[in-house]
């Protein structure tokens, strides 16, 4: 089978595992189409192109690159003629500039391809009539949909999709994390108190001011370690001037930091445009055997399990209780770092991967 892969998020070479992942399957011939650059987690980042691997990687200029959707690559129907994929697999959202794109184009060049969308959306929102419109001719043209979420299901089913949905949460790629001697870092970073971290985007709907208004009900001494960068980020620095702010770690780093924790804390919110969608940090921060606190936005909940805490979304009183359990209670503590190992190691490319290939066996039959 050959697929045609789109996924702009696929410039950064740690999402590159799941199509890698995918390749791994012998009777797969993929190609992944990706812009020249993408912002991803408050990163800009060039398109990676492996070597030696079993996939291949075309890089598409893209218009109205400033924002993922709205731009797409205007050679896309000579990609799709040469290409001749048996399967295209779009990684977007159906309602997005590049989906209208490709809808037209492929019922052109490649009319027998079977199109596969997958999408985060998780919430109905108020579309824009186009946005609408285009998410009509991408339910028509399709054979099945992947949705990250439970929630994302019920949206597509409440726009009335009516084909197969296949529900597959995305991937870490877990040998990049694993628990770390940290003693050394954490005396350079000046960390000797109970550490509460948060990695991620600085921005309104993560919540992090609730976890500085929850350290301010602690009745112990602790530390905030907070890595990331964003829109907010300079007013939450006058909050908490004393915390330890980083803008980002390297990938071969980035255990070592997680594993400088006492506890991970992800507390994010839902607006009335989003809510969280995953949690990547959460798997990340378990697979170091950090334990982990959530709030109840979106799919927290259900990534964290039995592996975690989870609180009243925007509840700072009922987040400081939770951190207090893990730092009091010893045994909680150990429990949850070894359940959240054990739970990190299954959200793997390799699972997430192998379950899309039972979606193309499917289709294609």
């Amino acid at each position: 089978m050959k697929v045609l892969f789109i996924w702009h998020a696929a410039v950064a070479a740690t999402y590159q595992k799941y199509i890698a992942e995918l390749a791994e399957h012998p009777d797969l011939d993929i190609t992944l189409l990706v812009p020249p650059a993408s912002t991803e987690g408050s990163r800009y980042l060039k398109a990676f192109i492996p070597q030696n691997a079993k996939y291949k990687v075309l890089v598409g200029k893209t218009v109205l690159s400033g924002d993922n959707l709205t731009s797409f690559p205007p050679a896309l129907p000579y990609f799709l003629w040469k290409e001749k994929p048996d399967i295209i697999h779009l990684f977007e959202e159906p309602w997005h500039n590049i989906a209208a794109y490709l809808t037209f184009w492929s019922k052109i060049i490649c009319p027998a391809a079977k199109l596969i969308f997958q999408t985060f959306q998780n919430q109905v929102e108020d579309y824009r009539p186009n946005w609408i419109r285009t998410q009509r001719r991408t339910f028509e043209r399709s054979s099945a949909a992947i949705s990250c979420t439970d929630e994302g299901k019920a949206v597509l089913l409440h726009w009335g999709y009516n084909k197969p949905i296949h529900v597959i949460y995305p991937g870490v790629e877990t040998r990049l994390f694993s628990p770390q001697d940290a003693g050394e870092l954490r005396a350079k970073l000046g960390l000797k108190e109970f550490t509460i971290g948060y990695f991620g985007r600085m921005t309104q709907e993560k919540g992090i001011e609730d976890l500085i208004a929850a350290g301010k009900q602690l009745d112990f001494p602790y530390q905030f370690f907070f890595v990331g960068n964003g829109p907010v980020k300079p007013r939450l620095q006058s909050q908490v001037p004393e915390a330890i702010w980083l803008d980002a770690v390297t990938p071969n780093e980035i255990s070592s930091y997680y594993s400088a924790l006492d506890v991970l804390v992800l507390p994010s919110r839902t607006t009335k445009t989003w809510k969280e969608q995953f949690g990547r940090v959460l798997v990340e921060a378990m697979l170091c055997g950090v334990p982990v606190i959530g709030s109840s936005s979106g799919e927290i909940p259900k990534v964290i399990g039995d592996a975690g805490l989870v609180f009243a979304e925007q509840n700072p009183e009922a987040l400081a209780k939770r951190i207090t359990e893990i730092r009091n209670n010893t045994s909680l503590r150990e429990d949850l770092k070894k359940k959240g190992m054990e739970r990190g190691r299954s959200f793997d490319w390799k699972y997430a991967a192998d379950q899309v290939y039972k979606v193309y066996e499917n289709i294609n039959n």
